[in-house]
């Protein structure tokens, strides 16, 4: 059996849909920049010419920047990166103007409600920086721009709405879909499996938001140069139990991803004009608990499209508390890079 070394890509390509909603009073401040990013963050943005841009315009050009901090914390062991993601210029053709290439999702939550999702894909440049902001290595991957950018935020909305008002009935929880070791949810087809779901709208936010999230971290997976960092990701998540990996040998691994909408909160603080939530999110193996992670996901500008305005994904370790993996947003503008 595979190490789970790629935790975060199992994580987030795992999915069960388990959706149960209903308000959770309460509200978090948004998360301050970790400080163990200051120093490395001031080194890499004047190395790239970087201008700060939070609310720039969502439609795609070159040079737009995202520069993201991942931790991880071992005991007493902590390793930093930076990871900076820049668009880059449309590829030169000789048969006229280049055009992004298309990725077609089919999501089905039902016999009779299905939904296609289209997404474009650009290029980008994918850099991985050490602690100190000294350049490690480089690769490329295509990755979505488009109309599922804000799938993730819909969904935290319409769930924590849906159950503002005291007498709303939570949703029916599905029946299980489980994803055994090998197989790929990010490539987009849908079960012809739960048969529960009359909420349209936050049916179609579930679906495209994290269909376009497995792409996401599919698309990253595919650079090398980000191998290192993806593997960092294992210290915040626990083993299934020895007769699970032993009978996996046989069936595969079972994993499932519920979403706790009954859990989201309103992260946003007086005063901050655009929804901010934190989504809390349980990797499963049978009844047993491999990691909790909260979600921090917010309206995208910019280069935040590239990660659907997620702010932080932050995974715990169920029995070791000394052990997370943390992904922040740093900074998001454009850079003045040749």
């Amino acid at each position: 059996m595979k190490p789970l070394s790629n935790a975060l890509s199992i994580l987030l390509a795992s999915v069960i849909l388990t959706v149960r909603c209903k308000h959770a009073a309460g509200s978090d401040s948004p998360p301050a920049l970790d400080p163990a990013f200051s120093n490395g963050l001031a080194t890499l943005k004047q190395a790239a010419g970087f201008i700060e841009d939070p609310q720039s315009a969502t439609e795609w050009k070159p040079k737009l920047q995202l520069l993201v901090g991942v931790k991880a914390v071992e005991g007493s062991k902590r390793t930093i990166y930076f990871v900076q993601l820049t668009t880059l210029p449309p590829p030169q053709t000789n048969s006229g103007p280049w055009r992004p290439t298309l990725r077609t999702n089919d999501w089905s939550w039902s016999a009779t409600n299905k939904a296609e999702f289209v997404t474009a894909l650009y290029p980008i440049r994918v850099c991985v920086f050490d602690e100190n902001g000294r350049r490690l290595k480089e690769g490329q991957t295509p990755m979505a721009w488009g109309m599922l950018t804000n799938g993730l935020l819909d969904m935290c909305r319409l769930g924590f709405e849906a159950y503002a008002n005291q007498t709303n009935l939570p949703l029916p929880r599905p029946d299980s879909l489980p994803v055994k070791r090998g197989e790929r949810r990010g490539a987009g087809k849908g079960s012809d499996g739960p048969k529960f779901q009359d909420n349209e709208e936050l049916m179609r936010a579930t679906g495209g938001g994290f269909l376009w999230m497995f792409g996401m971290l599919y698309d990253l997976q595919t650079v090398p140069a980000v191998a290192n960092v993806w593997a960092k990701a294992h210290c915040a998540i626990r083993w299934p139990s020895a007769w699970t990996v032993a009978k996996s040998l046989v069936t595969g691994l079972t994993l499932s991803l519920e979403p706790r909408l009954e859990e989201v909160t309103n992260a946003a603080t007086a005063g901050h004009a655009e929804p901010l939530y934190c989504l809390p999110v349980d990797l499963k193996s049978g009844k047993r608990n491999l990691t909790r992670v909260e979600i921090m996901v917010g309206q995208a500008h910019g280069a935040e499209m590239l990660l659907a305005g997620i702010r932080s994904i932050h995974a715990r370790h169920p029995s070791k508390p000394k052990q997370e993996f943390l992904a922040q947003v740093l900074a998001n503008g454009t850079s003045e890079e040749k």
